[in-house]
């Protein structure tokens, strides 16, 4: 199927754009499927796509992804309170979530959770929510008709300035930058 679109798409003569942005949404696609795939790489391979001229480059840079995925280590179990919080953060986003907040709901004492989390995961809990959120962000700003404004509110934060500092200390640019430039 993967391999029949990309035929669809070189014969079709589609514009670049066009073709750029099929690839976006396969790719995002393939990120929403595979968990695994979110890498820090994933920006690498935007970037790739988007400076991609031939339809054909595109296809083996999917193709090349997707095969990779499979030889990459799954993602490793965590302890169980950690797993708990990550099911808990990724259900649940749009949450303002504290280290008190998420101890409360597991019983533990915020601290040893935060240290915990940080042990476990190489990041610091609100590093890991603000994160999942600007990965949220992206989806949204590349695949809905949603303003900024809108978005930020639907990720739970109150203050779009504020978002904007995250997501560009995150991503080197700002959402609108983001959205103009892919």
């Amino acid at each position: 199927a993967f391999a029949e679109l990309f035929l669809q798409l070189r014969k079709g003569h589609y514009p670049p754009e066009y073709v750029r942005y099929v690839s976006f949404l396969i790719y995002s696609d393939i990120i929403r499927q595979y968990p695994q795939a979110l890498v820090e790489s994933s920006e690498e391979m935007v970037e790739k796509i988007r400076q991609a001229t031939q339809i054909i480059e595109v296809e083996e840079l999917l193709t090349r992804r997707l095969a990779t995925i499979g030889k990459e280590k799954v993602r490793q179990q965590f302890a169980p309170q950690v797993e708990e919080s990550l099911k808990k953060i990724t259900k649940d986003y749009q949450t303002e979530w504290t280290l008190k907040m998420m101890g409360d709901q597991l019983h533990l004492n915020p601290v040893y959770f935060g240290q915990l989390f940080k042990k476990e995961t190489g990041k610091s809990f609100l590093q890991y929510v603000n994160q999942l959120r600007v990965k949220k962000a992206q989806q949204l700003l590349l695949n809905s008709p949603q303003n900024i404004n809108e978005i930020t509110e639907a990720l739970g934060y109150n203050n779009t300035n504020y978002f904007s500092k995250i997501f560009k200390k995150l991503n080197g640019l700002t959402p609108k930058e983001k959205r103009e430039k892919y």
